[in-house]
């Protein structure tokens, strides 16, 4: 199990990205909404 390989880092990447984003426009609907 490499943690070098290309196709897991660049997963692993638009994962974290994904969910940042997520996470991040959830934050600014709830501002929103108030």
């Amino acid at each position: 199990m490499g943690l070098s390989d290309p196709s897991l880092i660049r997963a692993t990447v638009h994962y974290f990205h994904r969910s940042c984003r997520q996470n991040y426009y959830s934050k600014h609907l709830i501002h929103r909404e108030s």
